[in-house]
């Protein structure tokens, strides 16, 4: 196990994000549609696309976005509006995750705590040192569909009176899943709607982990590593609501892993994003993400426990296909 100097704990960032883009629709909505016009009328109809894409924490649209109201666009009087035709929408993003660890970690019998502190976290920011993590997101109609994939490797070593513990985490962790929205609630008036947008979502979550741990007492040593996968099912819900015309607030939670074939005891994720619209391209969001997982396997001197959640600020920067 790599043993490094300086901080007690460090955080070792290994992510690569890498998105495929997939093409979804986006409902329309007429807002205003007249039918029945003669050609002699110097009247056209009007309507108004209303876009609602999901993406997840860093999606500043639709069900965890801010809400885009496009300009109404004419149509020529005799040509009636192609409602079925497909709109295309996707997003990829890239997000800076300064992770905190709390709980505790078995490998091989072996078991120590880990504690990672934010001001731990921030000490080893100017190393280059933190998580990062890639999102990609699609939508078809009601449908969203969404891919997000972290990888980390960290190391924790601490100080006792006898000796001294240090554990290395290697994780990795991609989620895949799809979204239904339930539909709006405004809380606003006419002249000034505030929609809040609901989607229920579910899906699947991988996990593979690598436990390294060590602990030194004196001129005694005890070694412990191993290294499970599984993958956890995940059911939850997104809700979105816009702040101002570039501005909107974003909340996901889920719950997942329920004991079910070789999937964690309980697994849960909490976020919460602010999204504003740098370009009607380019967009940044700014939030906090909890996840917290509790498996084991074994017992005695084959005991693998990771009981730890994992919590922290994120920084994330997106781009609009």
């Amino acid at each position: 196990m790599h043993r490094g100097a300086g901080p007690l704990c460090r955080v070792f960032p290994l992510s690569i994000a890498i998105s495929v883009i997939l093409a979804g629709l986006i409902p329309g909505v007429a807002m205003a549609q007249r039918k029945g016009f003669s050609p002699s009328m110097e009247e056209a109809r009007f309507s108004t696309l209303f876009e609602a894409d999901v993406f997840g924490p860093l999606n500043p649209h639709g069900a965890l976005g801010s809400l885009n109201l496009q300009e109404p666009e004419m149509q020529e009087m005799g040509n009636s509006p192609d409602e079925d035709s497909p709109r295309y929408s996707a997003f990829a993003a890239l997000y800076l995750w300064l992770p905190m660890m709390d709980g505790d970690v078995t490998a091989r019998g072996v078991s120590s705590d880990v504690n990672l502190a934010f001001s731990d976290v921030i000490d080893l920011l100017s190393e280059l040192e933190a998580g990062l993590m890639g999102h990609v997101e699609v939508q078809s109609g009601d449908f969203s569909f969404f891919f997000d994939g972290v990888y980390l490797r960290l190391a924790d070593e601490s100080k006792i009176s006898s000796g001294e513990i240090e554990v290395e985490i290697e994780e990795t962790i991609l989620e895949l899943g799809a979204g239904y929205g339930l539909g709006e609630v405004d809380l606003g008036t006419t002249e000034h709607p505030h929609p809040v947008y609901f989607e229920v979502i579910g899906g699947v979550r991988w996990v593979e982990l690598e436990l390294d741990v060590d602990v030194q007492l004196g001129p005694a040593s005890r070694d412990g590593d191993a290294g499970y996968d599984w993958f956890d099912p995940f059911v939850g819900m997104r809700v979105q609501a816009p702040l101002a015309d570039s501005l909107s607030l974003s909340l996901r939670g889920d719950v997942g892993g329920f004991g079910i074939g070789t999937a964690s005891d309980l697994s849960w994720q909490l976020a919460a994003t602010l999204h504003y619209d740098i370009s009607s391209s380019l967009f940044v969001s700014l939030g906090y993400r909890a996840l917290d997982i509790d498996y084991d396997r074994g017992s005695g001197a084959n005991k693998f426990e990771y009981d730890l959640l994992t919590h922290g600020p994120l920084l994330g920067l997106a781009y609009r296909f």
